[in-house]
């Protein structure tokens, strides 16, 4: 900032018209005035590998500033930018820019602070956790078709079970009717031959047959 101090006598005058002009400059100190900082690439987050970024620190004061910058392992470096190189995930971290001046023995500063990101870019991790995802997906896969295989088998046994059975105890029955039906009495009289069908001991038919003479 330049303030100036004009004194004009108008009683003089050149020969063009104009007063006798004398001009005195003021200096003028003030305190820096810190811009956020900037950053190209425009952003906070970057993947790894990226081969630049630059951090920009933009400050006004009078007597004019001077940059030093705090990085996030504590390392200091001087000047206005701060150029980083093939980044890795341990650029991450805050990054902070003092512009200080000072007259009369006394010091002024202004801070301004900026986060960094930076992203791996390393699939290994996530491929693992695919791979990890995959086996679990096919050992639960096969589970389910194994127990669908077992249930389908056990039916079969239940079905062939029930089948045979039932074919059992029709064979017996038609066996016991058999027997049954063979439990025939056969007597013979003088004049008549009898014939009596028992099934179950129970007798349900008799026949008589009379002899001719």
């Amino acid at each position: 900032m330049v303030i100036r101090c004009t004194v004009r006598q108008s009683s003089v005058m050149t020969e063009d018209g104009d007063g006798n002009i004398q001009t005195n400059h003021i200096n003028v100190n003030y305190v820096p005035r810190i811009d956020p900082i900037g950053s190209n690439p425009n952003s906070t987050v970057y993947s790894e590998g990226l081969t630049q970024l630059l951090l920009t620190c933009n400050a006004d004061s009078n007597p004019a500033p001077n940059f030093v910058w705090t990085l996030p392992d504590g390392t200091l470096q001087t000047g206005y930018q701060l150029r980083l190189t093939n980044l890795t995930t341990n650029h991450t971290g805050r990054y902070t820019c003092m512009a200080y001046t000072g007259w009369g023995g006394q010091n002024y500063t202004a801070n301004n602070s900026i986060d960094v990101t930076v992203v791996s870019t390393t699939k290994t991790g996530t491929a693992s956790a695919s791979g990890s995802t995959g086996a679990q997906t096919d050992s639960t896969t096969g589970m389910i078709i194994g127990i669908v295989i077992g249930g389908v088998v056990l039916i079969a046994v239940i079905i062939i079970a029930v089948v045979c059975i039932k074919k059992r105890k029709k064979q017996e029955i038609e066996g016991k009717w058999l027997k049954s039906a063979t439990e025939i009495l056969f007597s013979l009289e003088t004049d008549q031959i009898l014939l009596q069908m028992m099934i179950n001991g129970r007798k349900i038919k008799t026949i008589t047959c009379k002899i001719p003479a």
